[in-house]
């Protein structure tokens, strides 16, 4: 992989909305369907659903960069974090979720077990939640909600687990993401994990995954939190660097605004 990082901006984003079909094998993966309100999504910062939105664009071209990179070389299982909280990590992975899930079977996984927000950015409430199903009181397929008409699979985290490295280190969750990647619809997981540098709760798990995308904001973090992340997370495969909250021409964007690919 190239160690320069090249700024691509969202005036070259391309635009197009396909569907996939549903396997008939994974039927079982979606016992549990839900219709989410759009007007709440917006009001949540969810826009990546709708690619004629010029909100959706940035996510529109980060999801070509993740097919034609990363997914095209095998990758499957990818989480997203950043530095610090409030660099909009949840904000970034709930929308690159919503693009891909256009083109292909996506799964999102809210692994953020102290502080999700998943699933409130999506309006759900679970009767089931990943942390149920970590602790072994709930099947996988009980735990993922289906959007109706998308191809994207919601597992959110019903009830904050203060004592996250308990659940990440049993064996259910391996199980989980073994049977993600041996669907016959062969999705992408995307997983929300916790900023990196206040609890190292992504390197529980980091011998199953293939990448990670760091998130950062602009005018926020700083180069030596970007390099103590990277170090502590030199055992994952970097996909690339999404630069948040961007400033073009003196204005501020509240929305994703570059792309660097490593």
């Amino acid at each position: 992989m190239s160690t320069g990082l090249n700024r691509i901006l969202s005036s070259a984003l391309p635009s197009g909305d396909e569907r996939v079909n549903v396997h008939p094998d994974v039927e079982a993966w979606r016992r549990h369907t839900v219709r989410l309100d759009r007007a709440r999504l917006v009001e949540n910062g969810i826009f990546g659903f709708d690619n004629l939105d010029p909100r959706a664009q940035s996510f529109v071209f980060l999801r070509w960069q993740l097919l034609n990179g990363f997914v095209r070389s095998g990758g499957r299982v990818i989480a997203v974090t950043s530095t610090r909280p409030g660099d909009g990590k949840t904000f970034i992975t709930t929308n690159l979720a919503a693009a891909l899930s256009r083109v292909r079977p996506t799964v999102l996984l809210d692994l953020d077990l102290r502080r999700p927000a998943v699933g409130w950015r999506f309006g759900l409430s679970a009767a089931a939640g990943i942390d149920d199903y970590l602790s072994g009181g709930a099947d996988a397929w009980d735990v993922v909600q289906n959007v109706e008409d998308m191809n994207l699979g919601i597992v959110p985290v019903r009830v904050p687990q203060p004592q996250s490295p308990e659940l990440l280190t049993v064996e259910t969750l391996p199980q989980l993401l073994s049977a993600l990647r041996g669907r016959s619809d062969d999705p992408i997981c995307l997983i929300d994990t916790p900023p990196v540098l206040v609890v190292d709760d992504i390197l529980l798990f980091a011998q199953h995954l293939d990448g990670v995308l760091l998130v950062v904001e602009e005018g926020k973090t700083r180069a030596d939190e970007v390099r103590e992340a990277l170090r502590l997370m030199e055992a994952i495969p970097l996909v690339g660097t999404v630069l948040n909250r961007s400033i073009f021409s003196g204005r501020r964007r509240d929305f994703d605004q570059s792309y660097y690919y490593r």
